[in-house]
């Protein structure tokens, strides 16, 4: 993967609240409503996103 490309998945119906940070390769559930940062290689899931899982191989 080139550093052009995005590093992240991010899916359909996602809201992302200003000044949240998305780490690289962060996956994010579909209706995800995120309200923190999410770390560079955690999974997140839910309306009011949790973290439910973290480095996935960063």
């Amino acid at each position: 993967m080139s550093k052009s490309e995005v590093t992240s998945l991010l899916v359909q119906e996602l809201i992302i609240i200003r000044s949240v940070t998305i780490g690289d390769r962060a996956l994010i559930d579909a209706n995800a409503v995120v309200i923190c940062d999410v770390p560079p290689g955690a999974t997140a899931v839910g309306i009011l996103a949790k973290i439910i899982e973290k480095n996935q191989q960063v």
